[in-house]
């Protein structure tokens, strides 16, 4: 069993989805290209790459017949200069049945549960390509089956998720490489170690995890709770295996809920999710480099006030995240990610124009390490019907040697893509 007969047998599914159910056969389909760069600003380090171009696509495809649906979307990029960015992944391909009362899937999906813009502790469902978007990393497709009990304007869905499938790393010469710095000369990062419910070592591609999630829309007001039991979709800790490292997924429990409830021209947002770690219990021959994050509870909230102009629609965001756990030392706090006492302030602008034209500038502040810093400006713009224009600029400052983010100090940068809709 390996990743390609995994996708293989996924999009099988599409292509096998019933053709003679009752009701007509109906399919759509849509796609995009898009040509992109990515500089920045140079480190003097002829060990990483400063500059990149590539060639993404993305294809959907959609159908149903009567109470049967069908969906299959992948996503491609070929990378030159930074090679190590090339992949090919799933993302929600699926087939299923849905009437009134239920919604059956099996496939792989890109599930979000966030309320947030930037802080996203609910979220954690999906592997991630770590080479992309530090607070929205790229999601790819987790290969599950989820039974949904449909009521009111929610329901309750359980998920059964089988396969252990780890997040892709950032490249040894990427400017995004988080572990380079930590990692010294002459190792490697090799095959993941997965933990098991017990706390040992357990296969390498199965694993009995699942999800219960119940949501429900009342008015103005979404809510949702959750319980998540099975492995982290990032690395937790790291093992010594002879001359190399080996990262590990730890086994952890998640307790959580999201809200969001608008009130005239505000919407108040939250997420908070307890997380509980299974203690390590590994043979002498992995010794564990940096041990697991401890059992904490991490809170997001935020506030959106939005007004209209003439001709345009503007919108302020301000959002904190924190990291709750009693006796939590400063190393502790840092070892639990890049973000667990930090703010977010930001405006968004949107044009009523037929370009649809947005742009976005913001910035989030750690709280306790204010040279701590990540601004963003994002803007888009339609061409015509079938070509956009996007750019961002990213500026990252994290000098502290104890922060999360050290490794990224400086990595300014510069995107721009050209798209083209089909």
């Amino acid at each position: 069993m390996n990743r390609l007969c995994l996708t293989c047998s996924l999009m099988a599914l599409c292509a096998l989805a019933p053709q003679g159910a009752d009701g007509e056969w109906r399919s759509q389909s849509r796609g995009e290209t898009t040509l992109s760069s990515r500089t920045f600003l140079p480190d003097n380090d002829e060990g990483t790459d400063d500059y990149g171009l590539a060639i993404e696509a993305e294809l959907e495809v959609r159908g149903k017949a009567g109470g049967f649906r069908t969906e299959g979307e992948v996503f491609a990029r070929a990378a030159a200069i930074d090679s190590d960015r090339s992949l090919v992944f799933l993302k929600d391909t699926w087939v299923g049945y849905r009437d009134t009362w239920v919604d059956i899937r099996l496939g792989t999906r890109v599930l979000n549960w966030s309320a947030t813009e930037a802080f996203h502790p609910s979220d954690n469902i999906n592997s991630r390509n770590l080479d992309s978007n530090i607070e929205n990393s790229e999601k790819i497709g987790e290969p599950m089956v989820s039974f949904r009990l449909r009521f009111g304007e929610g329901g309750v869905t359980g998920y059964l998720m089988p396969v252990r499938l780890e997040s892709r790393l950032p490249g040894p010469r990427s400017r995004l490489n988080l572990f380079r710095s930590r990692v010294p000369d002459g190792m490697d990062l090799i095959d993941p170690v997965w933990i098991d419910a017990d706390g040992q070592k357990g296969d390498r591609w199965f694993s009995p995890q699942f999800a219960v999630r119940a949501d429900q829309t009342i008015g103005s007001f979404d809510g949702a709770i959750y319980y998540v039991n099975h492995n982290e979709r990032t690395p937790s800790s790291v093992v010594l295996d002879g001359a190399n490292l080996r990262p590990v997924y730890a086994h952890i429990q998640r307790y959580g809920g999201t809200t969001t409830l608008a009130i005239g021209e505000w919407l108040i947002k939250g997420e908070a999710e307890y997380r509980a770690y299974t203690q390590l219990e590994l043979p002498t021959s992995l010794p564990v480099l940096n041990p697991l994050p401890v059992d904490h509870t991490s809170v997001a909230l935020g506030v959106e006030w939005g007004w209209a102009y003439d001709a345009a629609e503007g919108t302020v965001i301000l959002e904190g995240q924190g990291a709750i756990a009693q006796g939590l030392s400063d190393e502790e706090r840092e070892a639990l990610g890049p973000f667990q006492h930090d703010v977010l302030v930001a405006y968004r602008h949107a044009f009523n124009n037929a370009a649809s034209t947005e742009f976005m500038l913001g910035a989030i502040v750690d709280v306790m390490e204010p040279s701590e810093v990540l601004g963003n400006l994002m803007f888009t713009h339609r061409l015509n019907d079938y070509w956009s224009l996007e750019t961002s600029g990213r500026l990252v400052f994290a000098s502290s040697q104890e922060s999360f983010l050290n490794g990224l100090d400086e990595a300014h940068s510069i995107e721009l893509s050209m798209k083209r809709y089909f």
